[in-house]
């Protein structure tokens, strides 16, 4: 009987360690899996940056457009209206 009782104390002392061992291997590829995902988001977040970058600067091109075409539209009708006056119309 203590024959069996120290085979069994063998395999799980065995079957122990292969877990320990197993549980470091399965800790190691979280962790490089971990890395991936961080670098593969600091990509993506990079990526979305630079585009949002590109898409304000664009809006602002438009906006400085839009306004420039807005005031001299109104500096031209308020120039014709004071000149129209200036004459006596």
């Amino acid at each position: 009987m203590d024959w069996f009782n120290q085979v069994d104390a063998t395999y799980r002392q065995e079957l122990r360690e292969q877990n320990d061992l197993n549980w470091g291997r399965v800790e190691a590829r979280l962790g490089e899996m971990e890395a991936r995902l961080r670098s593969e988001f600091h990509q993506e977040l990079t990526g979305l940056r630079s585009d949002l970058d590109v898409g304000l600067e664009r809006l602002r091109a438009d906006l400085l457009k839009w306004m420039f075409l807005f005031w001299t539209g109104t500096a031209l009708t308020v120039i014709g209206l004071a000149t129209a006056l200036a004459r006596g119309g």
